[in-house]
């Protein structure tokens, strides 16, 4: 495969109707929120409750999606590459699960807590106001002392991708 297969480490952001607090950033800019997110998990099916084309819907939210495209684009990333098929038995699912684990505060004094204008303390998602991720999923699980071990190997791999980090530089946010 010409394009193996990465994972990318950072704040997880869902897309906006799934706990990103649209309403809020918009609000922050002077925006209204479109009357779409929040209707139906696509564009599609927004377009169809409320009766108008999926291209009124793109149009409505362009703003808006410009504006959480550049905060998101704001964000440090860390690209691994791993080259297996996704799943939850997967070494990219068992990084995912772990870089999770390792992060979330939603049962767990944090490690790093997120800023004071975090985005996601407006969030209507209990586990992303709480975790101090953008994520639902793994928040709650214990991690698994092998991951920083397991990541580590993939960033060796991956060094010609990303900056020079080494367990060593992320040793003293997990002792």
């Amino acid at each position: 495969d010409p394009h193996p297969a990465r994972i990318g480490l950072t704040d997880q952001i869902p897309l906006p109707n799934k706990g990103f607090p649209s309403g809020f950033l918009a609000q922050r800019n002077g925006l209204p929120p479109p009357s779409s997110w929040g209707v139906g998990s696509s564009n599609s099916e927004a377009a169809r409750r409320l009766g108008i084309s999926r291209d009124a819907i793109k149009d409505d939210e362009a703003d808006l999606e410009k504006l959480v495209s550049q905060y998101i684009g704001r964000m440090p990333f860390l690209w691994l590459n791993v080259p297996d098929e996704p799943g939850p038995a997967s070494r990219r699912g068992f990084l995912e699960q772990n870089a999770i684990a390792l992060l979330s505060s939603f049962k767990t004094p944090a490690i790093d807590r997120p800023s004071s204008d975090w985005l996601g303390r407006h969030s209507d998602r209990e586990r992303v106001r709480l975790s101090g991720l953008w994520n639902n999923n793994h928040v709650e699980m214990a991690w698994d002392t092998r991951f920083l071990h397991e990541m580590e190997s993939f960033m060796m791999v991956s060094r010609k991708h990303t900056q020079h980090w080494t367990l060593r530089t992320l040793y003293p946010v997990v002792r």
